[in-house]
């Protein structure tokens, strides 16, 4: 059984990120999803910027709210691994 593997990122994910991060090899080990967090992050970033629609069968996520990231959250197990592409801090 695979394990999830959610990737935070604070930008519109597109095709040459599913590349660059190697997404394709990762989702041989995990169900890898792709929480994009630009719009909580960067309230003035447009909120259709298309993105996701060149990039093979992997969950994308763009949260719109804080209580929809929250409520998110909540499902995730602790054996979900979690990475984020910005810092943190």
């Amino acid at each position: 059984m695979k394990k999830n593997l959610i990737v935070l990122i604070d930008y519109p994910f597109n095709k040459r990120d599913y590349d660059r991060f190697g997404i394709a090899i990762l989702e041989r080990s995990f169900c890898v999803e792709i929480w994009d967090l630009s719009t909580l992050i960067y309230p003035s970033f447009p909120k259709d910027t298309g993105q996701g629609n060149d990039i093979p069968m992997v969950l994308l996520k763009k949260f719109l709210s804080v209580s929809d990231l929250e409520a998110a959250l909540e499902s995730v197990d602790n054996k979900t691994v979690m990475i984020s592409s910005f810092d943190l801090s």
